[in-house]
């Protein structure tokens, strides 16, 4: 069974691979929020590459979410278009 990462605003949560973790974290890396929403990064980063003692429960704000989710989802487009 595959280890997810659970990304949480409390109110919502998503379930993310280590493949898609490491996809949003360089996605994050290249948005306005690379700076400010660095252990967002990191907590991504480090459970993509399955750091011993990463965390299996990414806990953010109801923004954050939104905009993780957004992430994720544009992944979920990219993923089911065809190879040329």
């Amino acid at each position: 069974m595959e280890d997810l990462l659970v990304v949480t605003s409390g109110e919502r949560s998503l379930k993310v691979n280590r493949g898609d973790a490491i996809r949003m974290e360089l996605k994050l890396n290249k948005s306005q929020f690379r700076n400010t929403w660095i252990h967002i990064g990191n907590s991504l980063y480090d459970f993509g590459v399955d750091k011993k003692d990463a965390s299996t429960v990414l806990e953010v704000t109801r923004e954050q979410f939104l905009f993780l989710e957004e992430m994720y989802n544009m992944l979920d487009y990219y993923r089911d278009k065809p190879m040329r």
